[in-house]
């Protein structure tokens, strides 16, 4: 019996796992990663080399599992996207999220990464990079762009993404805030989130913990409404101060007139 039990407990935890890695259903949730054979995306290599990726849980991850990319011995790059094609709608506010973590760095090698999304035409096949061109680079790598990703250490990169650039301008501009979020370039009809990892043929070992995307639009439109709301909270609560100062100096005024016509 008690081994039963300590069966159905590790089943139990297992079931545990596994929900943890099946995601936030939150509605504002427009994509996010799940490095595990639950997954229904892919993530894919773009381009044809030694380089592999494999489902792992590295140290200090926060989604339970990761997704390591390795150049190898050869020292290559991994370059590659989500197999989920996600309608753009340059309408909304989007927010961006990715943890990566430079697990290793070959010797006398400094591998830089990119990361971002991979943009198409309303086809769904034709590649729309920067500057409009079907072509792999020059991607829109709006969340990094040839950083040393720091060794050993998990760290977070965030862009905002609304609308598209002005006609004949490259995709990829902006802040990256909410304020002055990202544009894609025009013409781009779906996007699908993409990493680049060890170039330029610089290899080493990167892992991802998390690529997540969310739509902020209404969001940020009710934490602005309720800036509004306080800031005329504040204000009618400055006035109220203001009336009842007012209402002590009249009643003051009021006094001292009945003092001097007793007199």
């Amino acid at each position: 019996t008690e081994g039963a039990i300590t069966s159905q407990s590790d089943s139990l935890t297992q079931l545990n796992n596994t929900l943890t890695r099946v995601g936030d259903n939150s509605p504002t949730k427009v994509y996010q990663s799940l490095f595990t054979e639950l997954s229904v995306d892919r993530w894919h290599k773009t381009v044809a080399n030694a380089a592999t990726a494999a489902f792992s849980s590295v140290p200090g991850s926060i989604s339970g599992a990761t997704l390591t990319l390795d150049g190898g011995v050869t020292n290559v790059q991994w370059r590659g996207a989500s197999s989920k094609l996600i309608r753009f709608d340059p309408s909304r506010l989007y927010k961006l999220s990715v943890r990566i973590q430079q697990v290793s760095v070959p010797a006398g090698k400094s591998p830089k990464t990119y990361l971002g999304v991979e943009c198409f035409a309303e086809d769904g096949v034709t590649l729309v990079h920067v500057s409009g061109a079907n072509t792999l680079s020059s991607s829109h790598y709006i969340l990094a762009s040839g950083i040393a990703v720091p060794v050993g250490v998990w760290t977070e990169y965030v862009t905002y993404v609304k609308g598209y650039a002005a006609a004949g301008v490259n995709g990829g501009g902006g802040a990256g805030t909410v304020a002055d979020p990202k544009k894609l370039r025009a013409g781009v009809a779906y996007f699908s989130p993409m990493a680049l990892t060890g170039y330029l043929a610089e290899g080493g070992v990167a892992a991802l913990d998390y690529f997540t995307i969310d739509d902020v639009t209404d969001q940020v439109q009710i934490d602005a409404t309720s800036a509004a709301v306080a800031s005329l909270d504040s204000t009618v609560t400055q006035q109220g101060a203001t009336l009842t100062s007012q209402g002590t100096s009249i009643t003051g005024l009021n006094t001292s007139l009945t003092t001097t016509n007793t007199i």
